[in-house]
């Protein structure tokens, strides 16, 4: 991951209608010699509907916002290899070529570096090894497709391919590498342990300024209700099934939960990987916002209060 500073198929001249400003706007370029892959858009949509919910918690309840469809989809008029062998006019190291090209046929669509109306992520299918950022804007090339898509070259998680898309966005939202000092942090080589990594204090303090975040709810309560709750110091986040999981801000710790009842009024939670047992209780939609916590056998108290 590089910092560049030390389900609709549009038209160039028809980006899809209405993105709203201040948002980040996900681009999905697909070469002349290439076909739109429906499993990339559903993979760029998870990655980033992810993403917004665990910048959220990670952000006391802030995140970005994101436009409907989620990918916008153009088609460029060149082929998928030359992204990489075709000198930019801005000349830099060849691995940064794909960057640029892809960047300079991202502007047919409005995108371009440091806008002023839209944070832009973009990926594009043709071959490349470095994804890169630059303050509004972060190219992703085909290896980070495979990754979010489940078919990675070498292997490695899907998760720790939304942590690279993660990191790269954080740089075209104006932030830089952490240092070695705070390894575990996205903004350093926290992508590739993701979700279990953290914003440090100058990245939280940065985005709270910033103009492309907000204090809302991600797009997927739409859809799931209550599966978020944030608290001073960390969120409960809901996964598959029964799975939750606890991440601590700052930390990079995550508690694995699994639900063991619902009593109508409070989801109960337990995590048997610390002993003797920790239990954790979640309110439900209208019954107050007390987290309780207790040790398997041990006595109920109140630990948190949900934002």
């Amino acid at each position: 991951m590089v910092a560049l500073f030390s389900l609709l198929v549009c038209a160039p001249a028809k980006v899809c209608a209405a993105p709203e400003l201040k948002s980040v706007r996900v681009l999905y370029l697909v070469p002349k010699d290439r076909a739109p892959r429906s499993e990339y858009i559903r993979a760029v949509e998870r990655a980033v509907l992810e993403l917004q919910a665990w910048y959220y918690g990670h952000l006391n309840g802030k995140t970005f916002r994101i436009n409907n469809p989620i990918v916008e989809v153009g088609r460029t008029t060149h082929y998928a290899s030359w992204y990489r062998r075709h000198v930019p006019k801005l000349r830099s190291e060849k691995r940064f070529y794909p960057f640029f090209n892809a960047m300079a046929d991202a502007a047919a669509f409005g995108a371009r570096s440091n806008d002023q109306k839209y944070i832009w992520l973009i990926y594009i299918d043709a071959p490349g090894s470095t994804a890169a950022g630059m303050k509004g804007i972060a190219v992703l090339p085909e290896h980070d497709l495979l990754g979010l898509a489940g078919r990675s070259i070498d292997g490695t998680p899907v998760s720790r391919w939304i942590g690279g898309s993660g990191h790269e966005l954080g740089h075209a939202l104006g932030l830089h590498h952490s240092g070695a000092r705070y390894f575990r942090s996205l903004m350093q080589r926290g992508h590739s342990t993701y979700p279990a990594c953290f914003f440090t204090g100058r990245d939280t303090a940065a985005l709270g300024k910033s103009r492309f975040i907000y204090a809302q709810v991600p797009n997927m309560f739409r859809e799931r209700g209550r599966y978020i709750y944030t608290y001073a110091g960390g969120f409960f986040i809901h996964g598959d099934g029964m799975k939750w999981q606890e991440i601590k801000t700052g930390t990079g710790i995550i508690y694995n939960y699994e639900v063991r009842m619902d009593d109508g009024r409070r989801l109960h939670l337990f995590d048997g990987s610390r002993r003797p047992g920790a239990w954790a209780l979640l309110p439900k939609e209208g019954n107050g916002k007390d987290i309780y916590f207790k040790w398997e056998g041990g006595k109920l108290q109140k630990l948190y209060a949900a934002r």
